[in-house]
């Protein structure tokens, strides 16, 4: 089973792509860039669209970043976007986390940024991330406590933080990640000394970000694949529609605003 399979479980989704794109090095993984050194090669296991893997490309001016992902559209996509960018260290491959396609102990840097929260063989894709690890190196995952999510005022916070709990009801996706990364990493082989936890904070309320952010969930909601009542059409169109309405009203409210809390670890091979 594939990193993002369970995600992208209908196919990649542009609607759903679009909420992923936005992530940068420095705004997704500010945790990995200080133990980042020119030279190192670095591993990016389910890479999405990109966007994290190609910032990460200029910290290693001297290295090399590898992004694998089995949609072969964010392949394509990613090796587009690092050429225009004259990128001639990052490139991009097709290939599931659970069965990477590299020796032993050749990465500095192994990283997966929101893949461990959405897919069921958590613990395999950790070890294999280990493996490919050099000695000394690291493996860094962070993941979304999608269950701390919480918006003001208090009349939008069930609908909304439904559109991001729906997906842990009907898959692998799960609703506690953030919480359980530790667990996951000492039930995968790393020594508890040799994990370091920490945690970051989304927050949303500033007009350009409401309008931002609402504006991409809005746009998931109402077009995306994933149903947010699966079992009924009908009402999963109601749910769509009042979800949109929510997030018109979010952005319409100068005192809205929505946070959203996440697990991040880096463990030492």
């Amino acid at each position: 089973m594939g990193t993002e399979q369970d995600y992208y479980s209908k196919g990649f989704d542009k609607s759903v792509s679009n909420t992923h794109a936005w992530r940068t090095a420095g705004n997704s993984c500010a945790y990995v860039l200080k133990h980042l050194k020119s030279t190192d090669k670095i591993l990016d296991v389910g890479c999405g669209p990109g966007t994290i893997t190609t910032d990460l490309a200029r910290y290693v001016p001297y290295g090399e970043v590898i992004g694998v992902e089995p949609i072969q559209e964010f392949v394509d996509q990613g090796n587009t976007d690092s050429s225009q960018l004259n990128l001639q260290n990052c490139h991009f491959q097709f290939a599931s986390g659970d069965n990477l396609p590299f020796d032993d102990n050749t990465f500095d840097i192994v990283h997966a940024h929101q893949v461990l929260l959405h897919i069921a063989n958590r613990v395999d894709v950790l070890k294999e991330m280990r493996r490919v690890a050099k000695p000394g190196g690291l493996i860094c995952s962070k993941d979304a406590d999608l269950e701390t999510s919480q918006v003001y005022p208090a009349n939008l916070c069930e609908v909304l933080k439904s559109q991001f709990l729906a997906k842990s009801k009907h898959s692998s996706t799960h609703p506690q990640a953030g919480r359980h990364l530790r667990q996951w990493a000492i039930d995968s082989g790393f020594s508890p000394v040799n994990i370091l936890s920490s945690g970051s904070l989304w927050f949303i309320a500033n007009e350009e970000d409401r309008k931002w952010f609402g504006n991409m969930f809005k746009d998931r909601a109402l077009h995306s694949n994933d149903s947010l009542v699966p079992s009924n059409p009908e009402d999963d169109l109601k749910k769509r529609q009042e979800v949109a309405q929510a997030w018109d009203e979010f952005m319409r409210n100068p005192s809205c605003c929505y946070y959203l809390m996440h697990g991040e670890v880096v463990c030492k091979k």
